[in-house]
């Protein structure tokens, strides 16, 4: 009778580690999923993020040419002094 009980006992503990080691098969695909995914999302965002600084550095050229023009249609053309040896 105990050798049956023992054997209950352990067949019992036997499938609760089963169960144990499948939900941490689950949590360790879900886990690489994750890595996954944070890893496409860290790509795209350095492309974006790369996209945004050259629009950034148009729009500092496009600035500082109306700003240029802006001056230039205020004040005249401004030449410098070395300007009238090159002509």
């Amino acid at each position: 009778m105990q050798i049956a009980s023992a054997a209950e006992e352990q067949a019992s503990v036997t499938e609760e580690i089963n169960q144990n080691v499948i939900r941490i098969q689950r949590v360790s695909e879900n886990t690489t999923e994750g890595a996954s995914l944070g890893s496409q999302n860290s790509h795209e965002l350095a492309g974006l993020s790369s996209k945004l600084l050259t629009l950034i550095g148009q729009l500092k050229v496009q600035d500082a040419a109306k700003r240029a023009a802006k001056t230039i249609l205020l004040n005249g053309p401004i030449f410098s002094p070395a300007q009238k040896y090159l002509a």
